[in-house]
């Protein structure tokens, strides 16, 4: 699941690279990133409620973290700490 998502990363910070006007781009990544994230969650048996959960948790250490400028830079290694950190936070159902 991790290498499905960080895949999703790579892709929505070269769709979001396109533009690069700070607020615009913070805007078009986030959707891009999170369309893409609860796709690739949902796609491997995830509810969309536990995927959009993850993704927003990821997310929101992603803005915390990273200006639009280094969005664009991001690579699979720098948000594994931010994914490891909400997948470990999160909830899970049993089963």
């Amino acid at each position: 699941m991790v290498r499905s998502f960080a895949l999703i990363v790579c892709l929505g910070a070269m769709v979001g690279g396109c533009d690069q006007g700070g607020e615009a781009f913070n805007k078009s990544f986030n959707e891009s990133f999170k369309t893409s994230c609860v796709t690739s969650a949902t796609g491997g048996k995830v509810t969309t409620e536990l995927a959009t959960t993850f993704c927003d948790c990821v997310l929101g250490k992603i803005d915390g973290k990273y200006s639009a400028a280094e969005k664009v830079a991001l690579s699979t290694d720098d948000i594994k700490p931010e994914m490891d950190a909400c997948m470990g936070a999160m909830e899970l159902p049993n089963g």
